[in-house]
């Protein structure tokens, strides 16, 4: 085990990690986050570790000298060249980690802050023990470090190479079931050396999964820059409770035994002008569909199959991601691991039936939020809108603010982000105006029609003063 001193970080990194240039960041801003710097830097303990392999390119992939198969043709091309690799990891201690969960509880903005520091600081460590390494082996060459996420290198390899370097032991890093760090700000890494010069070979957004997305998300960056409003569809729920659906019935459960409600729902709304129109997948969690007889599977294949029926070119489906319905930590008990999980089992499933992009909806809790939208990230290579739900103070029933959402989902590599569900549109201009005060990203807004009568005979709103409320935004 070996430490690493961090005496101070770099204030404009840590902004550019919350999605605001230091030059864009106001005195209040650039001060929470300096009171922010300085309780991470005073509060996290780097500890790493590392052993050097042989090597050899294999068709595969990359094999160390220990058997080990490091899959994916990416990796094999970094390498090319080099003989031996140094495997390493690093953690900014379980403290850090719990300082962000304890300010998570308190100030969003705070929280978002101190885990920007702890980003910026893990990658400081990196690049000090990258220098190191260099140090070790003079007069070789190194390509840049490349870690488990890169290009086509599975997070999977997480696990093997923490027990190569008897992690847990030597500094208490350890991988879970989905393959996620614990404590979460930590790193695992590759780092080549070869006795020739490598290929200048840069870091860039093509190394990692996202690089794939030219392909997938042609129609939709269209689209977002055709400088015209892009118009999604509508209610689910109530065109269901329409069409028969009993009070408490499961809506997902409409794919498999009312196919025909959902192909008339979906092309009313493609045959009125959306654009995007969300499969029935809202709930299509395990959590939701344990006492339902069928897999998450099952439904979401069912379901955006229909949306694509339905759709047949004149519009994108969506696969739309609702609320696990559960509450996660430190709120409920649901961990963020597992409820990483629930979300990577349904972005897996809408990839596999075909969905154009991913919809995250209906969030209260900017860590939910955060949990789906790395699930879509590391499952998929879906373009993802990200909307949140806020009550008459202008915040969600949790707490979390236009801002902090903001900083967070663009952070986090969101491709729009808004605002659905509780709010009609005449409540929806000052939220809209922080939004946009936070953020460059296209803004997504699905408002509700008003406010529902009590008697359920309607909303406040006509269909007249919605369309206007809406054309002012």
């Amino acid at each position: 085990m070996m430490e690493v001193q961090l005496s101070s970080l770099d204030i404009s990194e840590v902004l550019r990690y919350m999605g605001c240039p230091a030059h864009q960041a106001d005195q209040a801003l650039v001060d929470t986050v300096t009171t922010c710097a300085q309780a991470l830097v005073k509060t996290a303990r780097p500890r790493w570790t590392y052993r050097t392999f042989s090597i050899s390119l294999e068709e595969e992939g990359v094999r160390l000298s220990t058997g080990l198969l490091l899959p994916g043709q990416d990796l094999r091309t970094h390498l090319s060249g080099c003989h031996q690799v140094a495997v390493f990891c690093a953690t900014l201690s379980p403290q850090t980690d719990s300082l962000i969960r304890q300010a998570e509880s308190r100030d969003m903005l705070q929280a978002l802050a101190l885990d920007c520091c702890a980003t910026a600081a893990v990658e400081q460590v990196c690049d000090e023990i990258e220098t190191f390494l260099h140090g070790e082996y003079p007069g070789c060459y190194f390509p840049f470090r490349y870690s488990p996420g890169y290009g086509d290198l599975p997070l999977s390899l997480q696990g093997p190479l923490l027990a190569l370097l008897d992690a847990p032991r030597k500094i208490g890093l350890c991988a879970s079931a989905t393959h996620i760090l614990t404590p979460r700000k930590s790193v695992t890494a590759l780092i080549g050396v070869s006795h020739t010069p490598v290929t200048d070979a840069k870091r860039s957004c093509l190394s990692c999964p996202a690089g794939e997305r030219q392909a997938v998300t042609v129609d939709l960056n269209k689209l977002l820059t055709s400088g015209h409003p892009i118009l999604l569809d509508g209610a689910m729920g109530t065109m269901l409770q329409a069409k028969g659906l009993p009070t408490g019935a499961t809506p997902e459960l409409v794919s498999l035994e009312h196919p025909q409600w959902l192909l008339d729902i979906h092309t009313a709304y493609l045959d009125a002008g959306s654009q995007i129109v969300y499969a029935n997948t809202f709930g299509a969690n395990r959590e939701k569909l344990a006492h339902c007889g069928v897999t998450v599977e099952e439904v979401v294949q069912a379901a955006v199959s229909l949306a694509k029926q339905a759709a047949q070119g004149r519009g994108l489906v969506a696969l739309d991601i609702g609320p696990i319905g559960q509450l996660l930590q430190p709120t409920g008990t649901l961990e963020f691991e597992e409820a990483v999980d629930i979300f990577a089992q349904v972005v897996r499933a809408g990839v596999a039936a075909g969905a154009d992009l991913a919809v995250i909806e209906t969030m209260t809790d900017l860590q939910e939020a955060r949990a789906a939208l790395l699930a879509v990230k590391e499952n998929s290579a879906l373009p993802v809108m990200v909307t949140m739900t806020y009550e008459s103070t202008g915040r969600t029933f949790l707490g979390c603010s236009p801002a902090c959402a903001a900083l967070t989902l663009e952070g986090m590599g969101a491709d729009s982000i808004g605002i659905n569900c509780s709010l009609g549109p005449r409540e929806m201009p000052p939220l809209v105006e922080e939004l946009i005060a936070w953020t460059n990203l296209p803004i997504v807004l699905k408002p509700n029609a008003g406010l529902p009568h009590p008697d359920g005979s309607g909303y406040d709103i006509t269909p007249e003063e919605f369309a206007q409320s809406l054309a002012s935004l």
